[in-house]
């Protein structure tokens, strides 16, 4: 396999919608880089920016980004990866940051796909199908020449019979947004502190949040995590989420019954997809709304 024929199966399996960024993001993460996305960025006809990881080799980076789409080949200046990038990958290879990439990049849906691409049996561990990614690359920095063994497969049949030999940290792992270029940031909350209320007392708590990325919101939803567990319980544990678009700012109002245990207690909640996806396991329990329970004589409220 030549190295233009796997970057171009594999290219086809990511949302990146742009070979030069993608040969960004890809490097960028094989060689330790956490965010590929936010790290890089090249530029298009509308913008004049450009941003490169500093895990990225120097043969790599430049404006021109002419050398980063000829990797795809299709004309004759094509010879593949260069020997200092070769060198460069192999002293700085991160498997577990490239298999966050691929985990946090490649959708559910996609994921069969690329399987099938590749000829691998799936498996509902896809990080060891990443694995066999990584080795592809590296067998590539390996190598003196540009067609190498075609290793994918036989790397996640290895790893198949043998999981525990698939490592990798689920910190990073979890360190992406679900969808490239996702964000989302906390502007204010209503109360500010910790209020204190009496038995059974339902009250609300509102935070304001914004979409700081690049990714408009469509069909999500705030669920209330720790409803199981809390002892105050949401009314309504799973709140929708409008339309939303990058820069745009929403209010979040949920209803929560204090119910009759005292102490300080908290209602936990994380925004999903349409799919049950979480969407931000890099901000852990996105919103919290902390309530003091406290023996009372006042007539519950309606809320």
């Amino acid at each position: 396999m030549r190295f233009c024929e796997f970057i171009s199966k594999l290219y086809k399996h990511f949302p990146c919608s742009n070979q030069g960024q993608f040969v960004l993001e890809i490097f960028s993460a094989l060689c330790g880089e956490i965010n590929p996305a936010g790290a890089n960025q090249e530029s298009s006809n509308k913008t004049r920016v450009f941003k490169y990881s500093s895990f990225l080799p120097s043969g790599l980076i430049g404006e021109d980004a002419t050398y980063r789409k000829r990797l795809y080949g299709g004309n004759k200046k094509y010879n593949g990866l260069s020997s200092p990038i070769k060198a460069y990958v192999q002293s700085k290879k991160n498997k577990d940051t490239f298999i966050a990439y691929c985990r946090s990049t490649i959708s559910m849906d996609e994921f069969p796909k690329l399987c099938e691409t590749f000829g691998i049996l799936q498996t509902e561990n896809r990080a060891i199908v990443f694995e066999g990614l990584y080795e592809q690359f590296l067998e590539f920095a390996r190598s003196l020449n540009d067609n190498v063994a075609f290793v994918v497969p036989n790397v996640v049949r290895g790893l198949l019979s043998n999981p525990s030999g698939c490592q990798v940290n689920e910190r990073l792992a979890n360190s992406f947004p679900l969808y490239p270029g996702d964000d989302v940031l906390l502007v204010e909350e209503i109360p500010t502190e910790c209020p204190t209320v009496g038995f059974y007392e339902k009250f609300e708590h509102t935070w304001r949040v914004k979409n700081s990325g690049t990714v408009t919101w469509n069909g999500r939803r705030f669920d209330c995590v720790n409803q199981a567990t809390t002892k105050v319980k949401a009314l309504t544990p799973s709140i929708d989420i409008p339309t939303v678009k990058p820069g745009e700012i929403i209010s979040v109002t949920a209803k929560i019954d204090a119910r009759g245990f005292e102490g300080t207690h908290e209602s936990l909640w994380e925004m999903k997809d349409d799919s049950d996806r979480l969407c931000f396991p890099d901000k852990n329990k996105v919103l919290k709304s902390a309530v003091t329970v406290a023996y009372s004589f006042c007539t519950p409220t309606e809320v």
